[in-house]
């Protein structure tokens, strides 16, 4: 029997935390093989990546198979050509311009993000998925695209392009996650949150400003006991809190349909993160009795408000106005956000500011 093909874009942190849980959850689960392939611009890093999976599995096993590859992100029919001849059913996107684990570092780029909010990073952050969407319209890619780099508000950037994006990970599954450690019945529990809601997390209980909603059996959670979540950690080891999560959504992809809960950022290309009831390869809002989708859809707006983004309906994106007023004070024109078809110029001068910034020290 001919492999199926997961195609995992990127070898970061993100990649590497949920290589492993979803390596163990393909021998698991399947019993037709799966061929994983690793692609970075680094060769290096994807074949490192390989042997670490291969590490988890049976010498003697066809069951998951791993192979690595590079993507030339300047040449777009190089990445079409590495599409064609993987044919991937699915497709996780991991990799940006932009990683948040960078963003500690003292000078006035991080300074800017953690004054405006990390939706100053959106070009950023979409930039590669872009090119990847492109290179997949060219083709008439069928394959499933789940984004992994800030899809609480990137995935909307695409919603009117041909290649959909199915959803996200992370994010809203970390507060999930956090919330499932002290109530047994995990698939009884719903949770509306988005990446603003991680930060909160990161913070003291005594410093933050507002819970994430949650539901167990239907019934709301005292906001006093979500006030008073376990802080988590700001670093990358966040990745390892969403991972099993992340590779048992990409694992059920590749055995027989059956309905399961998630909790996904971005599904469908909706702004925030949803409790997500996904079928196959259909993803449906799934939401507690009292809380319909209009409501969740603009308590999520709410959020990303917050985070610094605002509305992309009309093909225009554009930043809070606190956010808006703290990026014109460095740049006017990019204060004013961008049309979406704009991306690739946009990106451009992104990275030019972000160039001059980080140069430029400064107290944290």
């Amino acid at each position: 029997m001919e492999a199926a093909q997961l195609l995992i874009v990127g070898c970061g942190s993100l990649a590497r935390e949920t290589l492993l849980p979803l390596t163990i959850t393909l021998m698991e689960d399947r019993t037709s093989p799966v061929n994983v392939v690793l692609a970075s611009r680094d060769l290096r890093q994807a074949e490192w990546l390989v042997t670490l999976a291969r590490s988890r599995v049976k010498t003697n096993s066809s069951l998951v198979t791993f192979t690595a590859a590079s993507i030339d992100w300047d040449d777009e029919n190089r990445i079409a050509d590495l599409l064609n001849r993987i044919e991937p059913k699915v497709i996780f996107h991991t990799a940006s311009y932009q990683s948040a684990w960078s963003l500690g570092a003292p000078n006035l780029w991080s300074k800017l993000v953690k004054q405006g909010g990390y939706a100053v990073t959106t070009a950023l952050q979409a930039a590669l998925l872009s090119k990847l969407i492109r290179s997949m319209a060219q083709l008439r890619s069928n394959a499933i695209l789940i984004n992994a780099c800030y899809p609480d508000i990137v995935n909307s950037l695409f919603m009117s392009t041909e290649i959909k994006i199915f959803s996200g990970v992370g994010n809203i599954n970390i507060v999930f996650e956090v919330l499932r450690q002290s109530h047994q019945d995990e698939d009884s529990i719903r949770v509306l949150a988005g990446h603003w809601d991680v930060n909160q997390l990161m913070l003291p209980c005594e410093s933050r400003s507002e819970p994430p909603l949650a539901w167990i059996n239907g019934q709301p959670i005292n906001q006093d006991e979500l006030i008073r979540l376990p802080t988590i950690m700001s670093d990358s080891s966040l990745n390892s809190l969403s991972a099993y999560s992340s590779a048992k959504l990409i694992a059920s992809f590749f055995r027989s349909p059956r309905p399961v809960v998630f909790h996904l950022p971005g599904p469908n290309g909706m702004i925030g993160g949803y409790p997500v009831l996904v079928d196959g390869d259909v993803a449906r809002i799934d939401l507690p009795p009292d809380m319909d989708s209009s409501k969740a859809i603009a308590w999520n707006m709410d959020r990303a408000y917050r985070d610094g983004g605002c509305s992309t309906e009309d093909g225009y994106y554009r930043f809070s106005e606190a956010t808006a007023e703290v990026v014109g004070k460095v740049s006017r024109d990019l204060a004013g956000g961008f049309e979406t078809s704009d991306l690739d110029e946009a990106v451009k001068e992104f990275l030019s500011l972000r160039s001059f910034l980080s140069n430029k020290h400064c107290d944290s």
